[in-house]
């Protein structure tokens, strides 16, 4: 005795050749998505954007950059440079106007600090760490790379 087929599931369904299934299409839908997010959003891996000049910020110096539409602090601690997301994550103020002390930045809204090379809250209100990125140096340039993994 033969059996019928079980109907096909709806997402599998082709109207016929060449006409994409359900699932084809949200896939690619999906793709579509996250491919936009990328471009306006995070840096992609591996990627480097131009972030400053080594010689216009001076050890101390804090410096307020876009990178891929997000905005970034750029500190110079001693000579090194680090990345790191320029909103406070108490109250969303600009981390660029605050005060750098050694490796540590003081959100001028209500006092919070992070460690600019691990993003860590060093003391609060906040109690969600800042992003940092990598950062990396190609002549006179400084490049501001993905985002690193946060503190654990």
């Amino acid at each position: 005795m033969q059996r019928d087929k079980a109907p096909e599931p709806a997402l599998e369904r082709s109207e016929g050749p060449g006409v994409p299934t359900c699932r084809d299409t949200i896939s690619s839908l999906f793709l579509t998505l996250i491919d936009e997010e990328a471009k306006q959003g995070d840096i992609m891996e591996n990627e480097f954007v131009p972030g400053a000049k080594v010689g216009e910020m001076a050890p101390g110096d804090l410096k307020l950059v876009e990178a891929r539409g997000q905005m970034v602090a750029l500190a110079n601690v001693d000579g090194q440079h680090y990345a790191f997301g320029d909103t406070c994550t108490h109250m969303e103020c600009s981390l660029s106007d605050g005060n750098l002390e050694g490796d540590v930045v003081e959100c001028p809204c209500h006092g919070s600090q992070f460690n600019v090379r691990t993003g860590a809250v060093e003391d609060g209100p906040a109690q969600q760490p800042v992003p940092v990125y990598a950062v990396r140096i190609q002549g006179q340039d400084i490049l501001i790379g993905p985002k690193k993994a946060g503190p654990a």
